[in-house]
């Protein structure tokens, strides 16, 4: 189904047929504080870049990867999917909102075994580990979409290690 623009920056669609059985499915949870239907994607990586100037490629990428692959900020509400282009100030809230920094004494599985549901798809960095979780409801993509996500993702950063974005002064 087509995206419209409902408003300006504002854009939704029709949930699709598929979409609406895997979040009805996995909304059965939140009572229990879980999304029984969600992926959890995990990376581990070696690089070679200043411990700060990292985490802000990171969180410069995740930033980046929302236009790329606006469905980690789509919302679904009442059989329609949402995506709102963010102002700056936006972006930023956003990314406070989903990109968790965990600087020491947590592992991959201990971050795992304690998801919640979120509104978004959230990215979780683990410094001491050099480590990543994506965490995503199943409704927004499949297992082998989350891997093609975090591979998405490490090419935004990249990107973001490359040149200045927008944003990159912000915050």
């Amino acid at each position: 189904m087509a995206w419209e623009e409902t408003r300006p920056g504002q854009w939704q669609r029709p949930i699709g047929e598929n979409e609406a059985l895997i979040k009805c499915i996995g909304d059965a949870g939140k009572i229990l504080g879980k999304d029984v239907w969600s992926i959890s994607a995990t990376a581990t990586f070696v690089a070679q870049v200043e411990p700060k100037s990292l985490s802000r490629a990171l969180r410069d990428g995740w930033k980046l990867l929302r236009f790329r692959h606006p469905s980690i900020a789509t919302v679904a509400d009442d059989g329609v999917l949402e995506y709102r282009v963010p102002s700056l100030v936006g972006l930023e809230q956003w990314a406070d909102e989903i990109f968790v920094y965990v600087e020491t004494g947590i592992n991959l599985d201990d971050v795992i075994a304690n998801l919640k549901p979120t509104r978004f798809a959230t990215l979780y960095y683990l410094q001491e580990s050099s480590s990543l979780v994506l965490y995503l409801s199943h409704w927004r993509t499949d297992g082998v979409g989350a891997f093609h996500l975090l591979n998405a993702f490490f090419n935004a950063v990249i990107e973001s290690l490359k040149e200045e974005t927008p944003w990159s002064t912000v915050g």
